[in-house]
């Protein structure tokens, strides 16, 4: 199977940067709102954009979720993500390096 993309790798959390939680969906009618059972939840377009374009760049896109892999897979569907996102994981407990994640780790970037 042909891989078009590159080594480079973006991961991206569910709650709190694609979404952010509201409150219940009683108190909410936002068109925008995603409403999963009586919780209402509002997507973050900013971040939604950043997967698109880490996905043109030909960069590898991850998305987690400590709520599980299930949680993270309904909310990329709700988005319509899928096409950008090429794998949909359960948030890391534990990781394995030889390095400490502090000389790899400041490649993180946070989006205001």
């Amino acid at each position: 199977m042909p891989n078009n993309k590159s080594d480079l790798t973006a991961y991206f959390d569910v709650d709190g940067t694609l979404i952010e939680y509201l409150g219940s969906a009683f108190q909410y009618s936002l068109p925008t709102c995603l409403v999963i059972n009586d919780r209402a939840f509002l997507p973050v377009e900013k971040h939604i954009e950043k997967i698109k374009d880490h996905n043109a760049q030909g960069h590898y896109v991850v998305v987690w979720s400590a709520g599980g892999r299930e949680w993270a897979e309904k909310i990329i569907s709700l988005l319509k993500l899928e096409p950008y996102v090429d794998a949909i994981i359960t948030k890391p407990n534990w990781i394995y390096d030889d390095y400490d994640p502090s000389e790899w780790m400041p490649k993180r970037q946070y989006i205001e």
